[in-house]
């Protein structure tokens, strides 16, 4: 059976829903909306936005599988209750809960990168107590929280036993973790086995991320696919390749080129 593979929204040349049926003529078959800006208001959270996005996404007959909150790595949940950061976190979760539940999108990814970099105990305990959160609010509106971040697999086991919410899982990405940290990816998952609910796929050379195709990186991918295929995932897969990005460009001639060589790898590679 063909495995269906998506793409973030910020790895495309243009935001928004204009390019759904764009890349549905590339191969892909879902989509990964970001909510957007805090200082924006989190755009995701207007009723026309929300429209927009779904009546595309009908033409296109593209799935909205899944959202992600890029603004936390400007606001990271790491920082304590006291900080204008902490508020500034909740509020673009509570709106991005909101908004994924109102357009029946079933996974809101949360990113704990940049800001949200965990360094120390603090930061992991604010973290935990903002997903325990996030998970509680999600419940009632059939939102799945999936947290991304870039630790080794046991501190994501701990994290895990922190947060003990049903609707909880990893995002987990196949290089933030090797070229940001130093991590070897494929024994990460299967480490994870069982507990990743989202899967972000993208490969590069050390923390230039995201800049090659699928196997001509440094970060083992081909290693990783199969640690992925033993473990039996059967859940969201997204690339998070910056197709809108000059490596592409200049390999591909256009960054549509280049999503239809990773369409391509990507069905030889997990068939």
């Amino acid at each position: 059976m063909k495995r269906a593979l998506g793409v973030c929204e910020w790895c495309l040349p243009v935001r928004g829903p204009a390019l759904l049926k764009a890349i549905k003529s590339c191969g892909l078959d879902a989509f990964q909306v970001d909510t957007g800006l805090f200082e924006e208001g989190v755009p995701l959270s207007f009723p026309e936005v929300q429209d927009a996005y779904l009546a595309a996404a009908g033409d296109a007959q593209v799935e909205l599988s899944c959202a992600g909150n890029n603004a936390l790595c400007t606001y990271g949940m790491v920082h304590p209750e006291s900080s204008e950061k902490h508020s500034a976190a909740k509020e673009i979760i509570r709106k991005s809960i909101e908004a994924a539940g109102a357009m029946n999108i079933p996974i809101l990814m949360l990113p704990s990168m940049f800001d949200g970099f965990i360094s120390d105990e603090d930061g992991f305990r604010n973290t935990a107590e903002m997903l325990k959160w996030a998970c509680r609010y999600a419940m009632d509106k059939e939102v799945v929280i999936s947290w991304e971040n870039v630790l080794g697999a046991e501190e994501n086991l701990r994290m895990l036993e922190a947060v003990r919410q049903t609707n909880f899982g990893i995002g987990f990405d196949t290089q933030n973790p090797h070229g940001l940290a130093g991590h070897y990816v494929p024994d990460m998952i299967r480490k994870l086995s069982g507990h990743i609910n989202l899967l972000h796929i993208k490969d590069g050379t050390g923390a230039n991320l995201g800049v090659e195709h699928y196997g001509d990186g440094d970060s083992d991918f081909l290693e990783s696919a199969k640690a992925i295929k033993e473990s039996g995932f059967d859940g969201c897969i997204i690339s998070e390749n910056m197709y809108k990005k000059m490596p592409f460009i200049e390999k591909d001639g256009d960054p549509f080129k280049a999503i239809r060589e990773d369409v391509k790898r990507f069905s030889s590679i997990f068939s």
